[in-house]
């Protein structure tokens, strides 16, 4: 939750497991958005992608960052992540939750009034 007015520098890193089945394919994307005002805040991120024709798995960590100025708050932003199958079989697809390595986490910053 960004709680005033001012420009905010937004960051999150994001977890993610995706693994394919012979031919397999698919992508996770993620943005962020300002619920408050039905605002894309950033373009949609590709976190993750797969097109295997052999099984595959892979995990790891991204970013997805933006300087948003908010005129008036409070505002409630959201990192989505989603999950896109394009052909074949996917094993697993996930992204946004914590593993061994570390954990999804979404930061503010105040920058500038």
């Amino acid at each position: 939750m960004l709680p005033e007015a001012g420009v905010y520098h937004i960051d999150s890193d994001v977890r993610y497991a995706l693994g394919s089945a012979t031919g397999g394919s698919g992508y996770i994307i993620g943005w962020l958005r300002d619920e408050t005002t039905d605002t894309l805040l950033t373009s949609f991120t590709q976190i993750a992608a797969i097109n295997a024709t052999r099984q595959e798995q892979q995990g790891g960590t991204t970013h997805i960052m933006t300087e948003y100025t908010v005129t008036s708050g409070p505002r409630t932003v959201r990192l989505h992540l989603m999950f896109v199958l394009t052909g074949g079989k996917i094993s697993d697809a996930e992204a946004g939750g914590t593993d061994s390595n570390g954990a999804t986490r979404m930061r503010f910053l105040k920058v500038r009034d």
